[in-house]
């Protein structure tokens, strides 16, 4: 079913979910104590990247609908209400991925594997480690920057200083943060994710949490029916 509707990607926060099927994006409301009334509220076409607000009563996204625009829009949860925050016109950054800060003030943009830095209130734009070639960025819990290149995982400061390479290499999805200090990792080895409790103040993982070992999905061969 998934395949049929070319489902993509989900961004959730509790009953509500921003819901991506190929060139589509729909808030979805799961109302999850009434299921006869499940809504979901159709966006229009052109949403590329979108992230939720740290207090979840906004929404910024990417928009370029195919006439020429490429602007950040800021809205309310239900898409009304629109402001656009940022033209991209006189730059480079096409198709961004987003990341909100967690105090409200910054965005985060990878395009091209290049970093930036919106803020959100000045309109201030900054490239962050030209030097590096960025897979893929976020923000923790003290509005530090972790990002990932082909080398290793990272983090530093919002204005790209004190940089510090830390002893994991995973995907961003793949961590979630306890608090400032403490998150929790899961790493792929071969088919086997471990799940590391990890220090982020000793740069070390101080436990292992689980270890899940992933087996691929079996393969049956095709029966076919031949004449009688």
């Amino acid at each position: 079913v998934l395949g049929v509707f070319g489902f993509v990607g989900c961004v959730w926060l509790g009953v509500l979910a921003i819901i991506k099927q190929t060139s589509k994006t729909s808030l979805y409301d799961f109302n999850r104590y009434d299921l006869l009334h499940q809504e979901i509220t159709p966006f229009e076409d052109g949403i590329k990247s979108i992230v939720w607000s740290p207090d979840s009563q906004e929404l910024i996204y990417y928009y370029a609908p195919g006439d020429g625009e490429r602007t950040l829009i800021r809205t309310t949860k239900t898409n009304t209400d629109k402001e656009r925050i940022y033209n991209f016109k006189d730059t480079q950054i096409k198709d961004p991925r987003l990341a909100w800060s967690m105090d409200g003030n910054d965005i985060l943009l990878v395009s091209a594997n290049q970093l930036y830095l919106l803020n959100i209130y000045t309109n201030e734009l900054t490239q962050l480690l030209s030097k590096e070639q960025i897979l893929e960025a976020r923000f923790t819990p003290d509005n530090q920057i972790l990002y990932v290149t082909s080398k290793g995982t990272y983090i530093c400061d919002k204005f790209g200083a004190n940089v510090r390479e830390l002893s994991f290499k995973t995907d961003l999805k793949r961590i979630t943060f306890f608090d400032e200090d403490t998150w929790v990792v899961a790493e792929k080895q071969q088919n086997t994710y471990l799940f590391y409790l990890y220090s982020f103040v000793n740069n070390g993982k101080i436990e292992l949490l689980y270890n899940h070992k992933h087996t691929p999905p079996q393969t049956h061969p095709t029966h076919q029916t031949h004449p009688t």
